[in-house]
């Protein structure tokens, strides 16, 4: 495992590759998100459009990737670049990313709850159907499954 996480490993993202990569990652998460509309969305709180929130969240992890991976650029040494710290600046990416989706919700929702503990954290029951009930719904109905293409993917009786 040590000999691998050593080997060498091209440094990929500059210039039009870097944009390519944005651009890849913009159209993944806007895809996914709303065609498969993959958490449980409360759209009462939303200030905008569900696409228009599936737009903005793209466009952070796309711009949170680009500036991230143009920064690294500058003090990336090409020659000395090991899969190890691929993998470490990757992790640190998803984190980024995670951080920037988390701040994005105040420009998303209108919940004065947003950076509170009790957001946050939730505590919920052992028991299942205290959590399902204790977690909010969105406007479709208990057992269907949301998104633009999921009932192609999951019967539901």
């Amino acid at each position: 495992m040590h000999s691998f996480l050593n080997q060498p490993y091209p440094w990929m993202y500059k210039g039009k590759g870097l944009w390519i990569l944005a651009g890849a990652i913009f159209v993944m998460a806007l895809f996914f998100n709303f065609a498969f509309e993959p958490f449980n969305v409360y759209r009462e709180e939303h200030r905008f459009s569900y696409f228009t929130v599936c737009l903005i969240q793209a466009l952070i992890a796309a711009a949170i990737s680009l500036c991230t991976m143009s920064l690294a650029g500058l003090f990336i040494n090409d020659t000395q670049w090991k899969v190890k710290k691929e993998a470490m600046l990757i992790l640190f990416l998803l984190i980024l990313i995670g951080t920037g989706m988390f701040l994005g919700r105040e420009i998303v929702y209108d919940n004065p709850d947003n950076f509170s503990a009790k957001y946050s954290i939730p505590v919920y029951s052992q028991n299942p159907q205290v959590l399902y009930s204790q977690h909010k719904q969105s406007d479709q109905s208990v057992g269907k499954c949301p998104g633009l293409f999921a009932h192609y993917l999951l019967p539901i009786a």
